[in-house]
């Protein structure tokens, strides 16, 4: 079966617009470009409101615990950074989802991610259900 659009422009960029919405627009997120970032030096759980989560791991590893992928919206993401520059050796980035069950809540289907490159970078989406999907790495 074959598909066919009408003659469109089909474009993106990092930044969505829309020309198009309905209601008053009180539940729209991250117009503009504009991300929250938060700062971490110690084991945490990724919390529903994180986006961009900066990682000093100068002392020791640190954890990122994600909670289950369904406590986040669908295509929700979380940039998980190293920006102190000191990742590596055993002072790596964990990222955890290996506290849920086996059949989901995975990231590409392992428990644990981990960055140990300095100034390293991943990007992880949740598919609001049961899994958790790599989208960019740096």
């Amino acid at each position: 079966e074959e598909m066919y659009f009408p003659r469109s422009c089909f474009c993106s960029s990092g930044n969505i617009s829309a020309s198009f919405f309905y209601g008053d627009g009180s539940n729209l997120q991250n117009v503009g470009g504009q991300s929250a970032f938060n700062g971490f030096t110690a084991n945490f759980t990724v919390a529903q409101e994180s986006d961009i989560l900066g990682i000093v791991t100068t002392g020791s590893a640190i954890t990122a615990s994600l909670a289950a992928a369904s406590t986040y919206g669908p295509g929700q993401r979380f940039t998980f950074k190293d920006v102190s520059g000191s990742c590596s050796g055993s002072n790596h980035i964990v990222i955890s989802a290996s506290a849920y069950s086996s059949a989901g809540d995975r990231i590409d289907g392992q428990g644990v991610l981990k960055i140990e490159a300095g100034f390293g970078a991943v990007t992880l989406a949740s598919d609001g259900v049961a899994s958790f999907f790599i989208v960019s790495t740096s």
